[in-house]
């Protein structure tokens, strides 16, 4: 019978075990939590900051539930409703991205959360940021192909643990393809891969949560671009991560993943293909994501069902690493323990 819970490795044990030998079962010692509100196997991790976890239920009829969780102290807290007609159940609104991040100006914690609208939604503005795309339908009864074209636009809010209430809805011009992602922090700040609408140029992009706007690092150029029209498959993707304290971008096709470096935060010349991925184990994923790094240049990935760890330099290979008594991974965030408080008062 398989097991669902929360697990947690210590990463310094987890990189002496890892660089002394692949041999044996290197998440033996992971320890079960307790975890809040909903079983695990209806959450998706959605990244962590400063020791909190942020957490989403997939369960259907409450995907719209956000939850913040300290994992060291239990603290938990249930981030109370949109007031923005923001939800996943309205015609012609999906939730893209979500993500946990930390306003140093103002001390205070914040989820960012960004929809696709199209123009059924109530929410959709008829602004100049908005792009078409053509929709094929097949009416009921016959072979007939309608084709029509419907406008889209990326529309996000922010949560403000310190005031314990949403704002308002604003606009942003960038679109985020695939799943829905947690951020990557880098240099303090929440960055994705995301295409600029109208414009129609691939990107890497943070989020400023201090002064609550999308901003750009870098527009993709040459080899980290895929050949053709950019699709929205699981397969062929770009996404970012961090390797050895830089952002890197996971350039990902179907028959293997380059992984190019920024090697000064910033500045586009100074990316770097640092190595090539052909591993069916990193490679057959529609969720691939880069984990941690170690001293030697091992990686740790997390994949659609797994941990799988690499050895770009070849010494130790390549292994899915399971921990005993569970089904298959749902999803993994490196996360630094503290005693910061949620200000709730309820704990699991």
């Amino acid at each position: 019978m398989e097991m669902n819970g929360f697990y947690t490795i210590d990463h310094t044990w987890l990189s002496s075990k890892l660089l002394s030998s692949i041999r044996g079962n290197p998440v033996r010692d992971s320890s079960e939590k307790e975890y809040p509100l909903v079983p695990p196997d209806y959450l998706k991790l959605l990244g962590s900051c400063y020791g909190l976890v942020c957490l989403r239920p997939t369960e259907p009829g409450y995907e719209d539930s956000i939850c913040l969780w300290n994992p060291s102290t239990k603290e938990c807290k249930k981030v109370p409703d949109s007031p923005n007609h923001f939800s996943s159940f309205s015609e012609g609104i999906e939730i893209v991205l979500c993500g946990l991040g930390y306003d140093d100006k103002t001390n205070d914690f914040k989820v960012l959360r960004v929809a696709e609208v199209d123009s059924r939604a109530e929410c959709f503005e008829d602004s100049n940021n908005f792009s078409e795309t053509e929709v094929c339908t097949i009416r009921p009864g016959s072979d007939q192909i309608e084709v029509s074209t419907r406008r889209s636009q990326s529309v996000f809010e922010i949560y403000s643990l310190r005031s314990n209430s949403w704002k308002r809805c604003q606009i942003t011009p960038y679109y985020f393809p695939g799943e829905l992602k947690p951020g990557v922090m880098v240099n303090g700040a929440l960055h994705w891969w995301a295409i600029k609408r109208n414009d129609d140029y691939e990107a890497v992009i943070y989020f400023d949560f201090s002064d609550e706007v999308f901003k750009e690092v870098a527009k993709l150029e040459g080899p980290m671009l895929h050949d053709g029209e950019v699709v929205d498959s699981e397969f062929e993707n770009n996404n970012v991560g961090v390797l050895g304290g830089c952002l890197c971008v996971l350039h990902k096709t179907f028959d293997q993943v380059d992984v190019w470096v920024m090697q000064e935060y910033g500045v586009k010349e100074s990316w770097t293909k640092r190595f090539t991925i052909t591993q069916d184990s990193i490679i057959e994923t529609s969720a691939l994501r880069l984990i941690s790094d170690f001293e030697d240049g091992s990686i740790l990935f997390s994949t659609d069902d797994s941990l799988v760890y690499y050895d770009p330099n070849r010494k130790r290979g390549t292994r899915k690493l399971r921990i005993p008594g569970t089904g298959c991974l749902k999803g993994a965030e490196k996360c630094i323990g503290s005693i910061v408080s949620l200000g709730s008062g309820t704990y699991c």
